[in-house]
């Protein structure tokens, strides 16, 4: 019995921390976005997303143009424990279009 319950545990926390959950609006469909450089001190392209730019990980190179209107699926990643200049949460593109 003990083993049945250790079992049905780690195959509940396998399924519920594997499923990828992108960002889309309410219809499934990706998100307007517009994409921008980020303020300094650390200029890097970026995804304004509802008024806040976050630090683009994988932004393809033919997306950074400033004002770019974009549609995206994506997914935020957590800033790390350390507090430090350019360390803020960041957003990982899965997939993008123009609009």
């Amino acid at each position: 019995m003990k083993n049945l319950i250790l079992t049905l545990s780690l195959i509940l926390t396998l399924s519920i921390g594997c499923s990828k959950d992108y960002n889309t609006d309410n219809n499934n469909n990706c998100v307007a976005v517009t994409i921008n450089q980020t303020p300094m001190p650390c200029v890097v392209w970026g995804v304004t997303l509802n008024g806040k730019t976050y630090p683009a990980e994988n932004l393809p190179a033919e997306f950074e143009q400033e004002g770019l209107a974009a549609c995206i699926e994506y997914e935020l990643i957590p800033a790390p424990p350390a507090e430090c200049t350019c360390c803020g949460t960041k957003i990982r593109v899965v997939s993008i279009t123009r609009r």
